[in-house]
């Protein structure tokens, strides 16, 4: 499970939220993501259905979890944000099962400059990005600041782009034609950076001047959250 907090600081009193993102297809490669958020208002079951695991970053499993929250042109729960926020900051933890000890897998930080700006920058898997933008001139409320402010880390635009599977193609040695992978072939750098830090201890093939080969299966077993 992934636990979403929202701190936001304003001129005044400072907001905290809350919110859960549970995977409830046991880690398959196309997962259903049952998601919370404090105050938000649901949408049918608020499930993210059919989702590619590693097809992107955390972050932007986070935003396409808020989007079902909060179609655009729909009211959410209290009132408008108030202009006068300086700061926010989104922290992702992981929770195995729900109860195990939670770890930081992801960070994203929103800071309003002098001259208006949003300033953002993100960490996750210690890959670090950053974008400069306008705001909007209204936000329905402190969660729709934060998927502003992902979108444009994540995608670079306040469209969501469509979301398609990773396909690692698979390659074959020696006579016996023994399937392997290169971790080069990993499109997403989240999804390798994640997948290589899993293999640090696990048997690897031996192939001259191939130093990030993986056996097939170790990365079909990780894939489907097996490993």
């Amino acid at each position: 499970m992934l636990n979403v907090t929202l701190k936001i600081q304003f001129a005044s009193n400072p907001v905290d939220l809350c919110g859960e993102i549970a995977n409830c297809s046991r880690l398959a490669a196309l997962s259903d993501y049952e998601c919370w958020f404090e105050v938000r208002p649901y949408v049918g079951d608020a499930t993210l259905q059919a989702y590619p695991r590693w097809a992107e970053s955390v972050l932007g499993l986070v935003v396409r979890c808020l989007a079902l929250t909060h179609p655009p042109g729909k009211d959410c729960d209290g009132e408008p944000l108030p202009p006068d926020w300086s700061t926010a900051t989104i922290q992702v933890d992981l929770v195995p099962g729900g109860r195990g000890q939670s770890r930081l897998i992801a960070e994203a930080l929103l800071l309003r400059n002098d001259v208006g700006a949003i300033e953002a920058s993100a960490s996750e898997m210690e890959i670090s990005c950053a974008a400069s933008f306008p705001p909007r001139s209204t936000y329905a409320d402190s969660w729709e600041l934060a998927e502003h402010g992902m979108r444009m880390l994540v995608f670079g635009s306040d469209a969501l782009p469509e979301v398609k599977p990773l396909e690692v193609p698979v390659l074959y040695m020696g006579e016996r034609g023994m399937p392997y992978i290169r971790s080069r072939d990993i499109a997403n750098p989240y999804a390798r950076a994640a997948f290589e830090h899993r293999q640090r201890s696990s048997g690897r093939p031996c192939i001259d001047e191939l130093h990030d080969a993986s056996w097939a299966w170790d990365w079909t077993d990780w894939d489907n959250g097996q490993r």
